[in-house]
C-alpha cells in the first residue's frame, strides 16, 4: 500500500457521478407496475378458482389456497 495521501483508489464511473448531472430529475414510469399488478391478480383469481373447484374433499388444494388468494389479491 502506498502511504500517499492524494492517489485516487476507487472512482465512480461518469455517469454514476451525480456531481457532474445538471438537469431534472425523472421518475420511473409507473406503466411496468401493471404487468405485476396483472400478474398477482391472474394468480389470486387462478387460486380461488382452483379451491372452488375442487370442492371440500380435495387431497391436494385446500383452504390455504383462498388465504394465498386473499393475500396475493391484497
Amino acid at each position: 500500500m502506498s502511504d500517499e495521501p492524494d492517489e485516487i483508489r476507487d472512482e465512480l464511473p461518469a455517469d454514476l457521478n451525480a456531481v457532474g448531472y445538471v438537469g431534472p430529475y425523472t421518475f420511473p414510469d409507473n406503466a411496468r407496475r401493471r404487468v405485476q399488478g396483472a400478474l398477482y391478480l391472474a394468480v389470486a383469481a387462478a387460486c380461488l378458482v382452483l379451491r372452488l373447484a375442487a370442492g371440500s374433499d380435495a387431497v391436494l388444494v385446500n383452504d390455504g389456497f383462498l388465504w394465498a388468494a386473499a393475500a396475493t389479491a391484497r
